[in-house]
């Protein structure tokens, strides 16, 4: 078998949906998938930046998708990363949330698989996990 790029890029989008459509739309009853799939885009698309409700706001208005920043998140920040592979990069990706001096919840979401650490109160907390607590929240509100 030919391993080209296309054939790569399929994979990883046939693994991607299939988690998207079969755990996290089918288990949590989401109605408005569209909303899902632009938001997972932008935060895929954000990767190694500081995301903020504002941000995420701006680019679905971009896309003439009314929404307001409170409806997307409450007031929580984010960093993605990969992996937390060592300390260098542990520092780097928390450093960015520890210079941000207030108390709103704020997360360091990996592909790792581990969970519940918390450094100077910033949760490392798996994509899958976080994804699920987010849609759990938005569906109980």
């Amino acid at each position: 078998m030919d391993l080209t790029d296309e054939t790569v890029f399929d994979y990883l989008k046939n693994i991607s949906q299939s988690i998207l459509f079969r755990d996290v739309v089918s288990r949590f009853e989401v109605r408005n998938v569209d909303f899902l799939v632009r938001l997972i885009k932008y935060l895929a698309n954000e990767t190694g930046n500081l995301i903020s409700a504002r941000g995420i706001g701006n680019s679905l208005k971009s896309q003439n998708i009314p929404i307001s920043i409170t409806a997307i998140l409450k007031n929580i920040y984010i960093q993605v990363a990969l992996r937390i592979a060592g300390k260098q990069t542990m520092e780097r990706e928390f450093g960015n949330l520890m210079a941000i001096k207030d108390n709103y919840p704020k997360y360091v979401i990996t592909l790792d698989d581990y969970s519940g650490t918390s450094y100077e109160g910033i949760i490392l907390i798996p994509l899958r996990k976080f994804l699920f607590r987010f849609l759990l929240d938005k569906a109980t509100e």
